[in-house]
This record gives C-alpha cells, structure tokens and sequence, in this order.
C-alpha cells in the first residue's frame, strides 16, 4: 500500500509534465503567447511592435524566429541598428550549440553594421 502511494506521488508530477510538453515543437509557427516586452528602440514607429516581438522571440530561446523577424525589421527599416544586434545576438545558443563558423560570421557582421548605423551614446553603440 505504501508503495503503491509512494510510486503514485512520483509519477503524477511527470505525467503533468510530459502532458506540457504535448504539441510544443521548436520547427513550427512561433506561439504568440510570449508575455509583454517593451524595448524602447531608435526605430521608425512602424516597426516598434514587430521588433518588440522579436526580442520577445529571442528571450524565448526562439532564435530562428527571431532572427527571421529581426531581419523582417531590418528590411523595413534599414537604419535600425537594433534589429542587427538582434539578428547576431539570434545566432548565439547559450543553452545547446555554439554558432557555426559561419553563423559566427554573419553575426559579427551584423553587429559591426549596428555599430556603424549607431550613434555614440547611443544603445547600440553601448552594446559594443
């Protein structure tokens, strides 16, 4: 009977938590439950919300996504230094693996071109 009691304690907290798990892929559509971020940024108005999606993405360990949506910002606003600090801050995956030498590359790049699209002073050139 103890045990009985005993092994039931113990798996229904893994049940729980392999029932969380249902549904949840890391190659699919990014969820929009991401929680609230505000990130103030020198960005046109237009793409405010769509790069604060983008960090929100990045602080949810959606690096794709991110990066995807940090180059979308960039397209539309050539001048926002802070959506190539988020295109190379994507490529870094501080909890799996390391950028390829590729990867490390393109991000260098990325953040050099923040850095000259910055003034001093400024965020994106404090970043440097």
């Amino acid at each position: 009977m103890f045990r009985a009691l005993a092994l039931t304690i113990v798996l229904i907290p893994l049940s729980s938590a392999v029932r969380a798990q249902d549904g949840h892929a890391h190659d699919g559509p990014a969820p929009e439950r991401l929680g609230q971020v505000h990130f103030p940024s020198a960005c046109r108005p237009a793409v405010q919300a769509r790069f604060e999606r983008a960090v929100a993405l990045l602080h949810s360990f959606w690096y794709e996504e991110a990066a995807r949506t940090f180059a979308a910002v960039g397209e539309a606003d050539p001048a926002c230094a802070l959506a190539h600090w988020g295109i190379a801050m994507s490529a870094l995956h501080p909890l799996w693996t390391p950028p390829t030498p590729e990867q490390h590359v393109a991000a260098r790049a990325h953040a050099e071109r923040a850095v000259a699209l910055s003034r001093p002073g400024t965020r994106p050139r404090d970043y440097a």
